[in-house]
């Protein structure tokens, strides 16, 4: 019984995440996604050429590695990541990037509160809107508190700390789950470029993050050896992500769906006591981080904005900004409610029914848009973490290292360019690694970090608004998976007869022959900006 759900289950999963990688594959191959330091978006097409060709460079250095058994000490990955944390704390004290949008909001709120004033806790305030920040606000203060001045640069030097707790939680779940991979997924992990930008983003991300993968390695374990402290950790390190970031409420939905897994197959109730401390842990924290606030402030605060206006927001298009990209629809909707959730749900119901109307009426513009929602949110190999680095006051002289990234030019351009070429193969990993998945009996646990991944990719596809910068978090979790895929294909290459070996390269040179045409991309409606990118660049500074 256990071998038959356990099958079924891997079954499902490897066909939704081979669907996924192999469209998300075929917007790399032909498209790239450019988003600007405005939030603008353009479809621009690519050559599908280099793709491929980057693509069987890549096998031959793979057989050959394979061939000679080549492998990196432990040692070596661990003295690169130290040298990454500290090229990234340079960059940090360099760059001296103050906050911009909402982060300098939460910012001042924080140091606002720690000096007694609530202004943005009133009806149209900020966090009146956006209550979910609740608790990274709370953490600001803190630091306000502890400091004496909001010093927006030790949260920045606590991110670098983070994404260090992370790569090592990162490297533990991978050993427990894919061992023998271990050490080139921790190495594509700490060089996983879009990781690095996000460093001088101060808004909950990489806590969450550090946090979250903690809470992963323990939801395994407590699985495997049903140890009660084990689900205390997971569910405390879980409620502390959430309260952090609240979209790794999808992360713990992946937990319960791992923990009622075993439930089912292993018939053991016992497991049910952490998913339910994990869910009231969660349930708790963001009750009591809220409850903290209106004891401090006395000011008790509704739900916000309606998460309804957030749905109809993903439906929305304008002429510069992605498709379903954030507009600032949900505050407006908020306004006409007159600051109440549920008059604001009606609002948004209006709007809802409009876009449905929409698009029944233009069904090619109704698949249209769903491309290009999937594509402005996933097609962006940067994950908006250059242009997040655009645009930001610093009151200092950026130093030698900071200065080319924290304005556009020739140097982002080149990074955005390695982070493309990169972009590819990392989806080409992912889907021979679960096309492979119908040959082998996986277990299902093995999953957990593609199912964090199909829950974002459908929640922002289906639900909520789209942008870039939501991705890396959930991209960064696909990164074993490709390089077990890579394995198995640099594995396979030289088993394969002359013959079909000759077939291959030809459907790979006919493959590339299709999608380098403009029509393709014109198809997928994924190069309709190329003029008006080429327009852009040039307004650029030389």
């Amino acid at each position: 019984m256990e071998n038959k759900i356990n099958k079924v289950l891997c079954r499902i999963f490897a066909c939704i995440m081979t669907a996924v990688a192999g469209v998300l594959l075929l917007f790399s191959l032909v498209s790239t996604t450019h988003v600007t330091g405005v939030d603008t978006v353009f479809y621009v097409g690519d050559s599908a050429w280099l793709h491929v060709m980057v693509l069987g460079a890549l096998t031959g250095i793979g057989i050959i590695l394979k061939k000679r058994k080549v492998g990196v000490p432990w040692a070596v990955i661990i003295i690169a990541g130290a040298a990454v944390l500290v090229l990234l704390t340079l960059y940090v004290h360099q760059a001296g990037l103050h906050p911009k949008f909402d982060q300098r909001r939460v910012l001042q709120i924080a140091e606002d509160a720690g000096n007694g004033v609530y202004d943005e806790f009133l009806p149209g305030g900020y966090l009146d809107v956006y209550p979910q920040q609740n608790g990274v606000v709370l953490l600001y203060e803190f630091i306000y508190r502890r400091f004496e001045y909001m010093d927006y640069m030790v949260i920045q030097y606590l991110n670098v700390l983070m994404m260090g707790i992370f790569v090592a939680g990162f490297g533990v779940l991978i050993r427990m789950l894919l061992p023998g991979h271990e050490k080139a997924a921790v190495a594509g992990t700490i060089f996983f470029l879009p990781f690095w930008g996000y460093v001088t983003q101060i808004y909950g991300n990489l806590p969450a993050m550090a946090f979250g993968v903690w809470a992963m390695i323990l939801t395994v374990r407590y699985c495997r050896k049903e140890r009660l402290w084990q689900a205390l950790g997971m569910s405390l390190l879980m409620m502390i992500a959430v309260i952090m970031k609240e979209n790794f409420l999808i992360l713990l939905i992946a937990l319960e769906i791992i923990i009622l897994f075993h439930v089912i197959t292993k018939k053991r109730l016992k497991l049910l006591i952490g998913a339910l401390l994990c869910v009231v842990f969660v349930f708790a924290g963001v009750k009591g981080t809220d409850a903290l606030m209106r004891s401090q402030t006395g000011i008790a605060q509704d739900q916000g904005v309606s998460m309804l206006s957030y749905y109809a927001m993903g439906m929305h298009e304008h002429a510069e900004r992605g498709a379903g990209w954030y507009d600032g629809y949900n505050e407006e909707a908020y306004e006409a409610g007159g600051y109440n959730t549920a008059k604001a749900s009606e609002v948004a119901k209006g709007d809802i029914r409009k876009s449905y109307q929409n698009f029944r009426e233009h069904p090619a513009y109704f698949v249209g848009f769903y491309i290009r929602k999937a594509a402005c949110m996933w097609n962006d190999p940067t994950c908006d973490s250059i242009a997040m680095q655009w645009g930001r006051w610093s009151d200092r002289e950026p130093g030698a290292l900071a200065k080319p990234v924290i304005s556009e030019g020739d140097f982002t351009a080149f990074l955005e360019h390695i982070m493309n070429l990169c972009w590819t193969p990392l989806l080409f990993g992912v889907l021979v690694y679960f096309i492979s998945a119908f040959k082998r009996e996986d277990r299902f646990e093995y999953y957990l970090p593609a199912i964090f991944f199909i829950g974002g990719f459908l929640f922002h596809f289906f639900i909520w608004e789209t942008g870039s910068y939501y991705t890396f978090y959930y991209m960064i979790m696909l990164i074993p998976y490709a390089v077990y895929g890579w394995s198995i294909f640099c594995e396979l290459i030289p088993k394969l007869e002359t013959k079909r070996l000759v077939l291959l390269a030809g459907a790979a040179v006919c493959l590339a022959l299709i999608l380098s045409l403009p029509q393709t991309a014109s198809l997928l409606t994924l190069n309709r900006d190329n003029a008006r990118y080429a327009e852009y660049l040039l307004t650029l500074p030389v």
